[in-house]
């Protein structure tokens, strides 16, 4: 919708399934927000695949699931090397050679039952569901009739079996071994295509119209934070900066504003949806918001609190009236007070004497005098009102020395292993790391708090945000033991 109002005419539909920009993008694994291509496996085997088409989407849908992944790096070589392609029997050939050589779909599985041992489309469909519901026993049965086929007695039609076809019989087990560890995770190319073709369409969206899309995405995870964060931190990297919420510019939701993105209303803390459409409508109808009174009075009612109006002062939402952030809350209930009873005396459209005195003192304004909170305060205060750092970051101080040392983020630490940490997996680490760790500095870690003046040397934290760490990964307690996780080795402030 973002998109039509520039251009009305425009339709996803419509799009060209061959933009070379888009498969580009793929190649470099910036997908993020991008359908079925998000996590940083799909992500790396992107980086090596480099899809030029449709048929290289539906391919990499396919493989990158548990039983096909195993596939993948002889997949990238064989598309790339064709002439190294090795087929287990002739007959393979034409059914495997489209991809490379290697069974990706469910048609692939029937079509080898097929060619190889005659079978029928309904006894291959058969083998197919079998496969993928684990039912080992029917597998079984068919693996005989596969390599040795049946007769017509039990009324079912004949199959001559591979072995009857020329496929030697260790041949025939080797194919079918390969089918069921294959067929259990397998899609079909429908369903695979299908999902390309949205994979495609989102990430067209996401290249040539980024504001948009990045917009609509973030508006579509609100209330999830690392979610919005991620993809406030894909935006800036993809050039697309995120502006901080504005009573007079934001709307509900996030909105592409110019080269730009504006932080949504309902992104804050305390803000539901009903009060931040309120407030769009109430602008749209009558103009701007000139002060902070003005805002009071035209938003009078249950859902003006104190809680709400803090969060949208934290967040930077009302620094367009003027004064500091600590000055703004110095007065929040003296406002939302002096702003209900200047409606209460409007309301209706009857004035008496004493009502018209009252409207001729001059509003209350913010107090010039109160200073702006610390820096370090400030941003944890909009940290906590937005859920992520927008204005700075703790770390703006140290930018040089993390690049002279080669820090590397917690997010590149991290990548991929979100649901890992959600499940407190261990984590991948073949060796130590210098992390830069802070509350969403591209990722996040939750670490171990080390005490200031740690007898074995640890160095400090200081409040939540842990500058520095070393981490390293104990030894493997046995060959069967999950791995240990990561664990600090150093920390310490710069």
């Amino acid at each position: 919708e973002m998109v039509k109002k520039s251009e009305p005419g425009f339709s996803v539909q419509k799009i060209s399934l061959e933009d070379k920009a888009v498969y580009e993008m793929f190649s470099r694994g910036e997908t993020d927000g991008v359908f079925q291509f998000e996590s940083a496996g799909m992500r790396q085997m992107l980086t090596q695949l480099k899809p030029r088409s449709i048929e290289d989407l539906t391919a990499a849908t396919s493989i990158y699931r548990p039983g096909p992944s195993q596939s993948i790096p002889t997949f990238i070589h064989n598309r790339e090397h064709p002439e190294d392609i090795r087929y287990l029997h002739p007959l393979l050939r034409p059914i495997l050679a489209p991809t490379s050589g290697c069974l990706l779909y469910q048609e692939q599985v029937m079509e080898v039952c097929r060619t190889l041992a005659g079978y029928s489309y309904g006894r291959a469909d058969l083998v197919r569901k079998a496969m993928s519901k684990k039912k080992m026993e029917v597998m079984e049965a068919e693996r005989k009739i596969f390599i040795y086929g049946k007769d017509a007695s039990d009324g079912s039609p004949a199959v001559p079996g591979a072995v009857a076809n020329g496929v030697p019989e260790a041949t025939a087990n080797a194919i079918f071994d390969e089918m069921a560890a294959f067929a259990e995770y397998a899609f079909n190319k429908a369903h695979a295509t299908a999902y390309a073709i949205i994979s495609y369409q989102t990430a067209y969206l996401k290249c040539h119209y980024p504001q948009a899309y990045f917009a609509a995405l973030m508006t579509s995870v609100i209330g999830h934070v690392t979610k919005v964060a991620e993809y406030i931190d894909a935006a800036k990297a993809a050039g697309v900066p995120v502006y901080p919420p504005d009573v007079n510019k934001s709307q509900a939701g996030f909105s592409a504003e110019g080269k730009g993105i504006r932080f949504g209303l309902t992104g804050i803390k305390g803000v539901g949806g009903p009060f931040a459409e309120k407030l769009v409508k109430e602008r749209e109808e009558n103009g701007l918001y000139k002060s902070f009174f003005d805002f009071c009075t035209r938003l009078r009612g249950r859902e003006l609190t104190r809680r709400t109006v803090e969060g949208m002062v934290d967040a930077g939402a009302l620094d367009s009236f003027g004064g500091t952030r600590q000055g703004l809350n110095s007065c929040t209930e003296t406002m939302i007070a002096a702003g209900q009873r200047q409606g209460e005396l409007t309301s209706g459209g009857q004035l008496n004497l004493f009502s018209a005195m009252q409207l001729s003192e001059p509003e209350p304004a913010v107090p010039p005098e109160v200073p702006e909170y610390p820096d370090e305060e400030k941003l944890e205060r909009e940290r906590e009102a937005l859920g992520v750092y927008l204005s700075s970051h703790p770390l703006e101080p140290y930018r040089k020395a993390i690049a002279a040392y080669r820090f590397n983020e917690a997010a590149s630490l991290l990548h991929g292993e979100a649901s890992a940490a959600r499940h407190r997996m261990p984590l991948e680490c073949k060796r130590a790391h210098r992390v830069a760790v802070s509350q969403q500095e591209r990722g996040q870690m939750r670490l171990p708090h080390v005490p200031a003046g740690d007898r074995k040397g640890h160095g400090f934290c200081h409040r939540e945000n842990l500058l520095c760490a070393i981490l390293c990964r104990a030894p493997r307690g046995g060959a069967r033991r999950p791995k240990p996780p990561l664990r600090i080795s150093k920390a310490g402030a710069f």
